[in-house]
């Protein structure tokens, strides 16, 4: 793990903090931060644990904000998609991952995509 990296399950459980208190203005530099790591990848190196539990929960988050949910629902799911190719599997990713199909409402064929890898 890197010495100086921001561990990314602390910043979503920070958003869905503020979410749920209806302060969203107050974290906009942390769900920007968020927002890039997801843009460029940078959760393969910033995460302490799985990368898929980091995406559970910030997809746990997003339940708490419409507007969150309409800016990382897209970017999120194209992470999930493509961590699911190229991680070793390991039952707690592919449930991280069903899970966060479940909280976006994501169509069934996407779920059945994993269940049957």
């Amino acid at each position: 793990m890197h010495e100086n990296c921001i561990e990314l399950a602390i910043c979503t459980n920070v958003l869905r903090l503020a979410y749920r208190l209806g302060r969203d203005e107050e974290v906009v530099s942390t769900e920007n931060f968020v927002y890039e790591c997801l843009d460029y990848k940078m959760y393969d190196n910033c995460c302490y644990y799985f990368d898929s539990m980091f995406m559970f929960y910030l997809a746990r988050a997003l339940k708490f904000s419409d507007q969150a949910m309409k800016r990382f629902r897209k970017k999120l799911l194209k992470c999930v998609f493509e961590c699911s190719k190229s991680q070793i599997e390991y039952v707690i990713d592919i449930a991280c991952r069903l899970m966060v199909y479940k909280l976006l409402n994501v169509e069934n064929e996407f779920v059945e995509h994993e269940r049957q890898k």
